[in-house]
């Protein structure tokens, strides 16, 4: 389970801190700038909910609507 995009930021704040997992893809379609790496975050039913951008040696910045930050490798999971 993760977070969707009209969860809280508290909320995502919250999942974020206690270890949550953000489930992410490598982009498949159209053009992908440069700076964002080609990864998207989704919810639990795929929709995409944000994007990923590998700036951190061990982690991603994630954007989100309800959640900006850091996420260390461990909790993200691929799909």
């Amino acid at each position: 389970m993760t977070i969707k995009a009209d969860t809280s930021p508290l909320a995502a704040a919250l999942f974020a801190v206690a270890g949550g997992s953000f489930r992410m893809r490598k982009d498949k379609d159209g053009f992908v700038p440069a700076w964002s790496a080609g990864r998207r975050v989704l919810d639990d039913d795929g929709n995409v909910i944000g994007s990923a951008h590998r700036i951190y040696s061990d982690g991603y910045a994630v954007e989100t609507a309800p959640y900006w930050g850091y996420v260390p490798d461990s909790q993200i999971e691929w799909v």
